[in-house]
């Protein structure tokens, strides 16, 4: 079963033993969806980073074939962290790109191993899975919610 943490507990997070936490705003006009990034970050003071313009930095180099072998060794080296500092991660996109041939969730999960990671799923949440895209879509992804950590989006 997933849980929920309510937005207003989470400003001691940097307590908790490493793992990943999903955040699913409700609203997605951008000032809305700016401003409770925003907040959210400095609830938790968490760094904040655009993984799609960092990771794309990082691959800009990298013939196509070989960016699956290294995209999470390249997303771990973004998230390395200082002494209990939580990790805050926006703008995913890059991480659906279907030439990266990766699971997006499974790679935040590993990363979520070794810290407390937040991540704003730029998705939504319906009848117990976790969706990016539309069905049709190239970018598309399902996953089921079981055992994930979600906080609320206030």
């Amino acid at each position: 079963m997933p849980k929920t943490i309510p937005a207003t507990a989470i400003a001691n997070i940097v307590y908790q033993p490493p793992q990943l936490y999903l955040v699913v705003p409700e609203k997605k006009d951008l000032p809305t969806y700016f401003d409770f990034v925003q907040k959210l970050a400095s609830l938790t003071s968490a760094r904040l980073i655009n993984v799609s313009l960092e990771l794309s930095k990082l691959l800009l180099e990298v013939p196509i074939a070989e960016r699956t072998a290294i995209i999470l060794p390249s997303l771990k080296q973004l998230v390395t962290p200082s002494a209990n500092q939580v990790i805050m991660l926006d703008k995913l996109e890059i991480l659906f790109e279907p030439s990266l041939k990766s699971s997006p969730l499974d790679l935040l999960k590993a990363i979520g191993r070794k810290q407390v990671i937040i991540v704003v799923w730029p998705g939504t949440v319906q009848n117990g899975r976790l969706i990016y895209a539309e069905v049709d879509h190239p970018e598309y992804k399902n996953y089921p919610i079981t055992d994930l950590t979600f906080i609320e989006a206030a």
